[in-house]
This record gives structure tokens, sequence and C-alpha cells, in this order.
């Protein structure tokens, strides 16, 4: 039987002719007359069971809203969500957890400032703004983009946003491709709450810098990192950053543990298990010693890391997560590939002996000659060390291929060698370096041209550096 509904427009998609009206509740009309934000409007209708999309025949405008009464509207709506949502026991539930398992008062500190986060992501969800999630190609932010996505699946019992857009980042910036396309993405619409972008472990590059301060400037940013990133104005720019080193905390709390307390005070069931693998796959020191972590954390970085699988996209990994059978089928497939791969790059590797640590040198080619369907540089870097690293103990291994150089350092020697502060002055050094970024342990540089001269200068001054920081001792 139809239903009469009167409200306010919220947001409008002005290309697909789809908007969001907020009555009691926020709903979807699909609607044959052009409507304005603010506009009052009523019609008779039945709403599709699936996309609560209401396709009225006749829609009336009555009026124009005051931006200050839908507001007032939706900020009623969003407390009621909110205690439905159980966002303090969410909380306290996993607040115990973490601090069972990370010892740091920075935990705290980063609750704090996420319920904000969370409390803002909400208002944008049920207004209908457009939202986009941007998280990094590899077992940390795929783990962080998935606890996300739990919590957007429980909201989405509750109103079906259909404005909401998941990338998957391939490079540690964000750069002026990602944003040229999410600009356009925003420009389709008008919303009462200026449209949300969601970074997930990467960003903290100085190749970000322009685009970011654009983005501040037209969109709500939650930005959520565990990249060492020392641009203050940048930071003081930013509403929502959270970053575990401007808490007290350092990169072993991990970007998808930092997603996954933002995402719990929404969902508190199905996020433990992607922390923990997140952890695993970042080398943290509060990783588990979970087997069903390791699992996991070895299939993420295989379907972010290898070709044949990274255009997944994310309702897809989810539904494999949640999957045990095809979960272990694909740790089998993912297990068997890493070691061919990996055997041939040790068969290719040069070492570099220095004292109580081993410097290791791949020319990725190696690999590329010998694979059709490769792992992605990166993801093989941390591979690599780890095989290494358990071969000779203390060890760092460089990975260089076309313009990229990939480090990865063990933990227990990250402190002497200091790579953030190395590869920031070697891009200031060498004038065919165009960007570097990670954090303590994990690393790159990314060169303006993909000629092997000035690669291999870069590489034999990254080895002469870390030389010279080694025998310091």
């Amino acid at each position: 039987m139809p239903t009469s509904v009167r409200g306010i427009v919220s947001c409008a998609n002005h290309i697909d002719g789809e908007y969001t009206i907020f009555s009691d509740k926020p709903i979807n009309v699909k609607s044959n007359i052009v409507l304005e934000l603010y506009d009052i409007v009523s019609f008779d209708g039945i709403a599709a069971a699936e996309s609560g999309m209401y396709t009225p025949d006749i829609i009336t405008i009555e009026g124009r809203s005051s931006k200050q009464e839908l507001a007032g509207r939706i900020a009623q709506y969003v407390h009621a969500a909110t205690e439905l949502l159980g966002f303090s026991e969410n909380r306290k539930n996993m607040l115990a957890r973490l601090q069972a398992m990370v010892k740091t008062e920075a935990v705290l500190k980063i609750f704090d400032a996420l319920e904000l986060c969370a409390a803002e992501f909400i208002q944008s969800f049920f207004s209908g703004s457009p939202i986009i999630i941007r998280f990094h190609n590899d077992g940390d932010g795929v783990s962080g983009g998935l606890a996300v996505y739990s919590a957007m699946m429980r909201l989405q019992e509750i109103f079906v946003n259909k404005n909401i857009f998941w990338e998957m980042q391939r490079t540690i910036s964000y750069d002026p491709d990602s944003y040229i396309n999410d600009d356009l993405v925003f420009s389709n619409y008008d919303s009462a709450e200026k449209p949300l972008l969601i970074i997930i472990d990467f960003g903290s590059s100085d190749a970000s810098i322009p685009q970011i301060n654009d983005a501040v400037k037209k969109y709500k940013l939650i930005w959520l990192d565990h990249h060492i990133y020392g641009n203050i104005p940048l930071f003081d720019s930013l509403q929502c950053y959270i970053n575990s080193w401007n808490f007290g905390g350092d990169s072993n709390i991990t970007a998808g543990l930092i997603a996954g307390v933002f995402s719990s005070f929404i969902a508190d069931a199905g996020i433990g298990h992607l922390i923990d693998a997140s952890l695993v796959s970042d080398h943290s020191t509060y990783a588990p010693n979970s087997a069903s972590a390791s699992e996991a954390s070895t299939v993420l970085d295989f379907i972010t890391g290898t070709r044949a699988y990274s255009s997944m996209g994310i309702g897809e990994i989810y539904r494999l997560v949640n999957d045990s059978a095809k979960m272990h089928e694909m740790y089998e497939h993912a297990e068997n590939t890493f070691n061919e791969q990996i055997e041939i790059g040790l068969s290719n590797l040069k070492i570099h002996s220095n004292g109580d640590m081993r410097i290791c040198t791949l020319n990725f080619d190696k690999i590329k000659e010998e694979n059709r369907d490769y792992i992605l540089p990166g993801r093989y870097s941390s591979k690599l060390q780890d095989v290494i690293s358990a071969k000779y103990g203390n060890a760092v291994t460089i990975v260089y291929y076309n313009r990229f150089i990939s480090v990865r350092i063990s933990k227990g020697i990250s402190e002497r060698i200091g790579l953030i502060s190395m590869l920031n002055g070697i891009k200031n050094s060498f004038s065919d370096v165009e960007s570097c970024g990670g954090h303590a342990e994990a690393a790159s540089i990314k060169m303006k041209n993909p000629d092997e001269g000035p690669l291999m200068t870069v590489v034999r001054e990254l080895i002469k550096q870390i030389q010279s920081k080694a025998a310091q001792g």
C-alpha cells in the first residue's frame, strides 16, 4: 500500500535524477523532475525492498527549507542512530580488547579522537552525502578498508546510501589522478553535508600536499594512517587526521587497527580478525601469534599484491574473507606462489655483508622474466625481507624496478638506520627523485623517469648510507 511521504532534499544526484529526502528518516527517491537541495517535497509511493528507492509518478514541491532546519533534523536522527548502534557499549568492548593487547597509553587517546570521526562519518552517511573510501593495496590497508566496509554494511541495514565509492590505492601518495577522479565524482552531487573522503594507510608523502590542500577546502576528510610525517602545517589544517605517531604511538599501531577502532563504534562484530590480520601483515610488535591471523594476512597481501587478483572489489574481498573454505583454498595457492617466486629472488640476490646486518639487493626484472603473473614489487619486497631476516637475522632488503626502489628493514635495526630521514635526505640531494614515503621498516622511493642510470645511482647511495649507519653501531 502506498505511503505518503513529506520531507526535505538533503542530497541531489543530478546525473541519475536520484535524491535523498529527509523526513523522520532518510529515504531514496528517483524523480522525473529536477529537485534542488532544501526543497520541501511530498509524494505517495512504495519503496523497493532492496534499495529502499521510491519512484513516485508525481512529486510536489511545496517550498524551501532552511539549512538550519534540515541540519536539526539530521542531527536528531544521528543522535538516535548512535544510540541504536550502541556506540558507548561498542567503544567499551573494543577498548577492553585492545588495552589487553596493545600496551600503550596512545590507545585511549586514539579512541577519543576516533569517536568524533565516527560521529562525523555517520552524519555524512545518513544525510545521503557522497563518500569515497580509499585504502592502500596491501594487507594493512585492505584490512582497514574491510573494517570500514563491515561498519558500512551495518549502516546500510538502516538506510541504503547509494552514494558510496570504494577505491584501492596503488600509490603511497594521494596523487593528482586520484584527486581528479574524486573531484569528478563529487561534482555530480549537491549535498547538505560536504562530500566525505576517507584515506586509509597512505598519503604521508610530500606528493600528497597539493591535492590534500585543495581537497580540505571542498570536502570533509577522515585520514587514518601510521606512517611518519612531519608536515605540521598540514596536520593543523585537518580536523580528522588520525595518525598513531601524533598520539604517542608508532607504526606498530597499524592503519588497519585504527580503521578497526573507527569502525567498531558502529559495528562491534566481525572486526577483531581484521585488526589481527593488519598487525601480522605489517609486522607489528602487537601481532598475535595466531594461525588464522597469519593465514588472513597472507591472503590479503596476496590478492592485493598480485595482478590477477588486485582488481577484486571490496565486496568480493569481504565475501572471500568471510568464507573459511575459500580463504583456506586461497591461502594454499598464495603460499605456493610466494614460495616459488621467493626462491627465484633468493637465487638472484646480491648480498652486501656488513657486520651484524646483511644488505641485500634485487633487480625485480629477474622476477618479471620468470613469471607472467608476478607478485607486485612492494609486496614482494616484504615477503623477501621476511625470508632473508629469518635466514640471516638483521637485514635490509632493497628491491628496485622501473621508477621505484622498495626498502625493507628488520625491526631490530630500524631505529639505528632512521629510514625515513635517510630517504628524505636522498630526495633533497638527487634531482631525479620525485618522492619518497613509508615508515621506519618499510618505505619506497619514486624516480621521475624510468632511466636505469639515475635509479642505480640512488640504490648505490642507499647502500652507502646504510653501511655508514651500520658501522656507527
